[in-house]
């Protein structure tokens, strides 16, 4: 008895998309910020640490301010960078 092969995807040809868009773009590296503090640190301190980090206008500074970096590196200028939690 012979063995038929069931018809399937080549794997030497790329799959066709079918109406799926493409990414405008690709992750080519991403960078973690950690905030430490440090253990012996008052209850006093620790709420202040908390509050500017929740603080409504820190996320904005942050994002500036690393763009602004960025702007720094004229090879990165087709590059865009994103900053969340």
């Amino acid at each position: 008895m012979s063995r038929q092969r069931m018809p399937g995807p080549d794997p030497k040809r790329p799959a066709k998309a079918k109406n799926r868009r493409m990414a405008r773009t690709v992750l080519i590296d991403e960078f973690h910020v950690a905030v430490y503090i440090p253990i012996g640190l008052s209850a006093t301190e620790c709420r202040k640490v908390r509050r500017a980090l929740q603080n409504r206008r820190f996320m904005p500074a942050l994002q500036r301010a690393v763009r602004e970096f960025f702007l720094r590196y004229p090879s990165l200028v087709a590059a865009s960078v994103d900053v969340c939690r």
